[in-house]
């Protein structure tokens, strides 16, 4: 399986930067690598594995009772670090799903699979996790519940079937779903291995407690289950202890839920006899904040709240062990995971040909949010209709700008819906107002989205970390060893050491850059205008 790979490892070589003289450059010491596999590549491999991989979104790993939690949150993933490998420093590469999934799934940045923004997808270019797979004759499925791991940006790419009909927008729950899709599957009889994709929405906003699965406390009159995001955001500032105790438990519950329903897909393993030949992998896309740092949720923040994740490995041949001296992060899983299935030794996960070749030392970890706002520079126009029920309107421009109308009564029988404009004044009055009202609220809309619109970078390097905002300047440096908590901004108490981390940061950024593949096919405007819909319903838009 090595030597069938060794393109996909010689791609990821040919991302390269520049080096001082005298030294390997990136893409060189990545091709070196992808030649030593494919070396031991002439030694046979044992039989390909089947591969489980479990996506648990918004999980933060300081919520796991594996990374030390006191709540019983995390039985069913406990017991799996417990019999493979635990990464104490794992990261996701953005705070939020779609450029985070992307990387796990490519095993590149951001800035060079390019989908990093909302209305981004994944560069043709770009090698998915399951085509590797399907091209080694893998039956391939994925069954996901967040609307930004879908077909609309790339990801179906590979997979013999790839199924969203567990998708949920920010009040949704579909843990148990996911699992009872996962289950059917796994029973169908197959004889090739599989790698099997589950992406679990819980326990993303709107947080929710779940019978069975309580810790305490009683909804309050601003925190409550399932209380709308948009709602907590405004209400956090009045939050008091009772109210944060509640968002912490609402959380917990969620954490609980999910862990148990993915523990239902471990138990059909057991149940199938298969599990000694399956290599499981779970991780998150990223975490979440829950009040620190004067924010709920995630998307436009690079604290470790947002950015901690866990990331389990178990399956056959890994032995017990937690690493915990280098960070790793999802664009660091694709090789060494490649490798396992193939029944060869997965190599250092925190020095992956991806991470050589974009520039990043072993001991370093880099997470961008390019946009949280709807970073729009097209005119906005008019809508071409209106309803308000039963009435519509369709609004005709002509080539000079001049308008004209068409009426309509939609719970009339067909024929006799069109009205006479002259009959109903004030029915056409009245719609012609709700559609200026509407654009105004475009235009309001807008200019929200370009006043909190995101463009920040982390760089974690040892113990210190650096982040910068792109589009104020600000500054803040931490040291992670002192101060977990993000709390004591170093930046100007420490000036050289924030000026060295910033200018390693900007030559990370450049090499990234140089390295960018082609931008995917932009959204038509059909389905850019649904788009930003379940964008507010996901619970992105900034209100």
């Amino acid at each position: 399986m090595a030597a069938r790979l060794l393109p996909q490892l010689l791609a990821l070589a040919c991302l390269s930067c520049v080096a001082p003289a005298g030294r390997a450059t990136p893409a060189e010491e990545a091709a070196q690598e992808a030649a030593q596999v494919a070396t031991e590549a002439a030694t046979p491999s044992a039989r390909p594995r089947n591969v489980l991989l479990v996506v648990i979104d918004t999980l933060r790993a300081d919520r796991l009772g594996c990374y030390g939690y006191a709540r019983p949150t995390t039985p069913r993933l406990d017991a799996l670090a417990a019999r493979g490998l635990c990464f104490e420093r794992a990261y996701a590469t953005a705070p939020w799903t779609l450029p985070s999934t992307a990387s796990l799934l490519t095993g590149l940045q951001p800035e060079v699979h390019r989908a990093s923004h909302f209305f981004a997808s994944i560069s043709p270019e770009a090698r998915l996790l399951a085509e590797s797979f399907e091209g080694e004759g893998y039956a391939t499925a994925a069954f996901v519940g967040n609307y930004f791991v879908q077909p609309l940006f790339g990801f179906e790419r590979g997979f013999d079937r790839y199924d969203q009909g567990c998708m949920v927008d920010r009040g949704g729950i579909n843990s148990d779903r996911i699992s009872d899709a996962a289950i059917a599957w796994l029973s169908q009889p197959r004889s090739a291995p599989f790698f099997l994709y589950l992406h679990y929405f819980d326990p993303h906003y709107n947080y929710w407690e779940h019978d069975g699965f309580k810790f305490g406390g009683e909804d309050t009159e601003r925190v409550f289950s399932g209380a709308d995001i948009y709602a907590l955001r405004e209400q956090a500032p009045r939050f008091d202890a009772a109210d944060r105790a509640r968002l912490d438990a609402l959380y917990d519950s969620e954490v609980a839920f999910t862990d148990h329903h993915v523990g239902r897909v471990f138990d059909q393993l057991e149940a199938q006899g298969i599990a000694d030949d399956t290599f499981v992998v779970v991780t998150a896309d990223h975490g979440e904040s829950l009040g620190e740092h004067g924010w709920i949720g995630h998307t436009v923040q690079l604290y470790e709240e947002s950015i901690r994740i866990p990331l389990l490995v178990a399956g056959p041949g890994l032995e017990a062990a937690r690493h915990g001296d280098l960070p790793v992060q999802l664009d660091d899983v694709l090789v060494p995971l490649l490798r396992l299935a193939g029944g060869e030794e997965a190599g250092p996960w925190s020095s992956a040909a991806a991470r050589v070749a974009a520039g990043l030392r072993p001991d370093e970890a880099l997470c961008t949010v390019e946009t949280s706002g709807l970073d729009e520079s097209e005119p906005i126009a008019a809508q071409k209709s209106v309803t308000r029920a039963p009435w519509k309107l369709f609004i005709d421009v002509a080539a000079d700008g001049t308008e004209s109308y068409r009426l309509f009564k939609q719970d009339e029988p067909a024929g006799k819906r069109k009205k006479r404009l002259e009959d109903h004044p004030t029915q056409v009055r009245m719609l012609l107002d709700a559609r200026a009202a509407d654009l105004e609220a475009l235009k309001r809309e807008r200019e929200r989205n370009r006043e909190t619109l995101t463009r920040k970078r982390a760089l974690v390097q040892g113990r210190s970390k650096v982040i910068v905002d792109l589009v104020s300047g600000a500054v803040e440096l931490f040291d992670l060893v002192d101060d977990p908590q993000e709390r004591k901004n170093l930046a100007t108490i420490e000036p050289e050491r924030a000026a060295a981390l910033q200018a390693r940061l900007r030559e990370v950024i450049e090499a990234l850059a140089a390295a960018a593949l082609p931008e995917g096919a932009p959204l038509d405007d059909a389905a850019a205008a649904e788009h930003r819909k379940r964008i507010q319903a996901s619970g992105y838009s900034h209100r």
